[in-house]
């Protein structure tokens, strides 16, 4: 039964990893209507007010920055074809095969079935281009030209207003690369009326503004939780994780924050894209291995950690278009990687419990955003960035999956916090009694000396008095008896209850200062008494101590009470009792 469950596991996480691929080509080609080819153009039907996506054969002039004046003036031939959006690379004009680098002029005619006021969404993350219909120049981006010191690429985010006429409309693009290893467009234009256009693009600005926010919210959210719970490296990494596809987002996507700086730093712009996708795999092997120390080995960890370095090095330290060449090289290894951790994480559907197992597909999901990031960036499918969303679907199971895991972990620390607050209860109760043993043991070995000297110096001096009773004419006798009268005297004394004092002090540290500290009056006899009776001693063991009568020590104590200002004499043990001396 557990055998199948493990497999059944595994199949569900394969399953849900290819559903995610396949829906994403299903969105990615099914997101606009196409235009239709024509005889000797493009057919855009707008019959029922849709946004239409500019695609199909166009005529294509390789290494020729064409005017419509040139086309019109020019007895220009011999046109090339090629389909439009698509890059060149690779494609053989004249018996040559196109490299990304070079420039080029697109051509063709295009028929409306709505002579309304139309407008074309031209979306790339990184280009420069001209585009005129019928001989009016309606929207340029960066600087075309046929160098790279001529050319300037930015991030393309522009809407191009006119109206059409009857009959055919000449539509002429210019573009130029010497940017990234592939020339041409990405994203195929799109044509509409101009206010679906326009909402269109807000609604992209909106969507795009509302994943920043979710992103950077849980990138907070997650870095503030790994600030309180410092022992679970696992917040860290995720969190950085969703930094950086923040920041991946933020610079490719159309909010529109950053363009300004982006347009004015474009090589830098390109790069930090570069190094937050690396940075993401990265900071995919550091959760992994937070999350499933012993499924992710040492050894292949740091073996991918200097592979990331060094990348990363690379990224920032040599030109864009050799980092841009560069990358479809490093996206082996980065695929590589991701398909080694796509089969850890189903290894962990055998062995991991249920929390683990959700983290576990979490990451499968982001690994199906990993191949359609690998694909656009090879230019092998176009799509308006549907990925990010992708990761934002990751982020928010993989913020369940955490979720559900540390609520267990808090649930777990209650469960211990609590089991340890009951053992300290009765751990100090242990040791409270153990104290009050070992306390109650030390003072009675004190009371027993103490009644051990007073009953030796109530019979020496009953001696003394039996001796001073005795007369005797012989003067010899008589010193020798006085000697040893005197000796006896010698031996009763308040030496040996001064060690016994010392003794209680050993007992109950400070109970004197705390005493003084709190009744100021009291004589050093009245000390003594409090110390008798702190021991709980009753009237007649005092009295036998000093050598006085009962009703002395009875006395004695109701003057010390009322210097104490207690009402009672049951309240002076009481309150020689709660006196804290430890």
């Amino acid at each position: 039964m557990d055998g199948f469950r493990e497999k059944f596991g595994s199949s569900i996480a394969v399953i849900t990893f290819l559903l995610v691929v396949l829906a994403s080509f299903f969105i990615i080609s099914n997101k606009d209507k196409n235009t239709e080819l024509y005889s000797n153009g493009l057919s855009v039907d707008m019959d029922k007010g849709e946004v239409v996506s500019l695609e199909g054969p166009m005529e294509f002039y390789w290494k020729k920055l064409y005017t419509p004046t040139d086309f019109h003036q020019l007895n220009i031939e011999g046109a090339d074809t090629l389909f439009f959006p698509d890059s060149w690379n690779g494609k053989i004009v004249n018996g040559k095969e196109l490299q990304g680098k070079g420039f080029a002029t697109f051509r063709t005619n295009l028929f409306f079935d709505s002579l309304q006021p139309m407008a074309i969404l031209i979306d790339d993350y990184c280009n420069s281009f001209k585009l005129w219909i019928n001989g009016e120049l309606i929207a340029k981006a960066g600087r075309v030209g046929p160098t790279y010191a001529s050319t300037k690429s930015v991030k393309v985010n522009s809407i191009a207003y006119f109206t059409p006429r009857k009959g055919s409309n000449e539509f002429v693009l210019q573009t130029a690369n010497y940017d990234e290893k592939y020339g041409g467009f990405r994203q195929a234009f799109l044509i509409g009326a101009e206010d679906k256009i326009v909402q269109k693009r807000n609604d992209v600005h909106v969507i795009d503004t509302l994943v920043l926010g979710f992103l950077f919210t849980t990138f907070l959210y997650y870095l503030g939780l790994f600030i309180f719970v410092p022992s679970e490296k696992s917040l860290l990494y995720f969190s950085l994780l969703v930094f950086f596809i923040f920041l991946r987002q933020l610079l490719l996507g159309n909010a529109g924050i950053m363009n300004e700086w982006i347009n004015t730093h474009v090589h830098f712009y390109l790069k930090i894209t570069i190094a937050s996708a690396l940075a993401s795999s990265w900071m995919v092997f550091f959760v992994f291995r937070s999350v499933f120390p012993k499924f992710l080995a040492r050894k292949v960890f740091n073996i991918y950690c200097g592979l990331m370095l060094m990348f990363l090095v690379f990224t920032f330290i040599f030109p864009i278009y050799h980092v841009s060449v560069g990358m479809h090289y490093i996206q082996i290894v980065v695929l590589g990687s991701m398909t080694y951790i796509f089969y850890l994480a189903l290894k962990t559907f055998t062995k991991a419990d249920k929390e683990k197992r959700l983290i576990a597909l979490g990451m499968i999901l982001f690994l199906a955003t990993v191949v359609l990031e690998a694909l656009i960036f090879n230019r092998q499918i176009s799509t308006e960035y549907i990925l990010h969303y992708g990761l934002v679907v990751f982020i928010v199971f993989e913020s369940y999956a955490f979720g559900v895991k540390l609520s267990k972990t808090y649930q777990q620390n209650v469960n211990l916090n609590k089991q340890l607050e009951f053992q300290n209860v009765n751990l100090q109760r242990l040791v409270d009694e153990k104290s009050n043993e070992i306390v109650e043991a030390k003072e009675r070995e004190l009371f027993s000396a103490m009644l051990q000297k007073s009953s030796a110096d109530k019979f020496l001096l009953q001696l003394k008095d039996d001796l001073s009773k005795l007369n005797t004419d012989n003067s010899k006798a008589e010193k020798k008896l006085s000697d040893i009268m005197k000796s006896l005297e010698l031996s009763v004394d308040d030496e040996e209850f001064g060690n016994h004092l010392l003794h209680f002090e050993k007992i109950h540290p400070h109970f004197f200062e705390v005493l003084q500290e709190q009744n100021p009056d009291l004589t050093q006899n009245e000390l003594k008494l409090c110390a008798y009776l702190k021991l709980n001693l009753s009237y007649k063991d005092i009295a036998n101590i000093l050598h006085v009568q009962p009703e002395s020590v009875r006395k004695a104590k109701s003057r010390m009470r009322r210097k104490m200002g207690l009402a009672s004499d049951g309240q002076v043990h009481d309150y020689l009792l709660a006196i804290k001396t430890r």
